[in-house]
């Protein structure tokens, strides 16, 4: 996902982002500039919710498994599918790890402080909401948890 800078929005994209309970989950920035799918709808305000599933031309059993989980969860968190949706927690996970790419510009930098803040003092467990709890880290390695 992107970071955009609809608070709202932001945050439905984070959850639904959650909503695939994989252990990692990436916050990239816009290289390509304006007209791309994603792009265009995160500017009309509408909630994105992408992935990227394999690499490399292969996909593995456990890809799959994730792929079917991961899309009917993320349905099922946004009212598509009937049922409950399920959280890492639920499924006796740790938190995941989001990756962001660290931006150049300060405008996009301070978009990526919104999504990884200083760390909490705040314990991670307890009744903090799991996606609260999530490690955030850049590609430098600094780790803090993410401020939605």
């Amino acid at each position: 996902m992107h970071m955009v800078d609809d608070a709202e929005q932001r945050r439905q994209m984070v959850e639904g982002m959650l909503a695939w309970n994989s252990d990692f989950h990436f916050v990239y920035i816009d290289v390509a500039g304006s007209g791309l799918l994603v792009g265009e709808a995160e500017r009309q305000g509408k909630i994105v919710v992408s992935t990227e599933l394999g690499g490399g031309g292969q996909v593995t059993a456990a890809t799959h498994r994730i792929s079917q989980s991961g899309l009917a969860n993320v349905l099922r968190h946004f009212g598509v599918l009937a049922g409950d949706f399920v959280t890492r927690e639920d499924l006796g996970l740790v938190a995941p790890t989001i990756a962001a790419a660290r931006p150049r510009t300060s405008a996009i930098r301070s978009r990526r402080r919104r999504a990884c803040g200083k760390p909490s003092s705040t314990s991670r467990t307890g009744s903090r909401p799991a996606s609260r709890s999530a490690r955030c880290i850049s590609w430098s390695g600094r780790t803090a948890t993410p401020r939605w």
